[in-house]
């Protein structure tokens, strides 16, 4: 079994494990069937035996023929290994095409946990972790319980759709902290910064929806991979910007020039009475 394959068969674990946190059924591929039985080299000789004492040719026994293919095959053929590995093969390509139809039927839960999640938000519910407990009105206890759930729901989300891109070849391991939140929702650099969003697992839905972000899930890895690129381009766009207006950015200390970047992403750096 090769890295690949392993690394593969973990993602699949992955994916079960948030599926199971959706209440999504992972639909399993059979069990494998039985492989040929071997018979023993004097099954072989006691059939052969037996044959010759009947005054029958050996050579054209149907019995003794099947007991001699089937011994051949499993000897020299290794016909058992060659079931297993196919099987293995095809359990896997099985195991992938179901994480890929995971992320579909995840849709319509993650499309109503958004909606429970900016509702919150909407009635009121004023609190920096939603899933913790909460007192207020009744009508705002039923709210604050069907985020809380939401909330839960699109972190299981966000896990499925990371291993199922992992089950499908996708390398997303580069993107790092923008994972989550990328996932998430298509942020500006404004927004990606000024969260301060952490690594993979860190970006909590309800922290992007209670700073007004509105929530837009992924649908797939390369949705991820284009909205971390779009961060990155315009990061680098803004860097040239910066060192075109102030030539002296070159430079000035990283941690002067880090706040020289921030205040460009929110808009606030100015130059000799211009805006950068």
């Amino acid at each position: 079994m090769n890295q690949n394959t392993l690394e593969i068969q973990a993602a699949i674990q992955g994916v079960r494990s948030a599926a199971r946190q959706l209440d999504l059924p992972f639909n399993e591929y059979p069990a494998q069937p039985d492989t040929m039985p071997t018979p023993a080299k004097a099954d072989i000789i006691a059939a052969t035996q037996a044959a010759l004492t009947a005054g029958k040719d050996p050579g054209t026994d149907k019995n003794i023929i099947g007991l001699i293919t089937r011994h051949y095959l499993a000897m020299h053929i290794g016909i058992a290994t060659v079931q297993t590995n196919n099987y293995e093969q095809d359990k896997l390509a099985h195991e992938v095409a179901e994480a890929t139809r995971l992320l579909t039927a995840a849709r319509p839960i993650i499309e109503e946990s958004q909606q429970h999640l900016t509702a919150a938000k909407d009635g009121g519910i004023v609190v920096s972790n939603i899933e913790s407990g909460f007192t207020g009105t009744a009508q705002q206890v039923l709210l604050h319980a069907q985020a809380s759930i939401a909330n839960a729901r699109l972190k299981a989300a966000t896990e499925l759709i990371w291993w199922a891109a992992r089950a499908q070849g996708h390398n997303l391991q580069y993107l790092s902290g923008n994972i989550a939140c990328l996932t998430l929702a298509d942020l500006t650099l404004a927004q990606h910064h000024g969260l301060g969003l952490g690594r993979k697992g860190d970006a909590d839905p309800w922290l992007l929806v209670s700073n007004g972000v509105t929530l837009n899930f992924a649908s797939d890895a390369e949705e991820v991979r284009r909205r971390w690129t779009a961060i990155h381009e315009a990061e680098e766009a803004l860097h040239a910007r910066i060192l075109a207006a102030m030539p002296h950015a070159h430079n000035m200390p990283a941690g002067k020039y880090g706040e020289a970047f921030n205040l460009a992403v929110e808009g606030k750096l100015t130059y000799r009475g211009q805006r950068v």
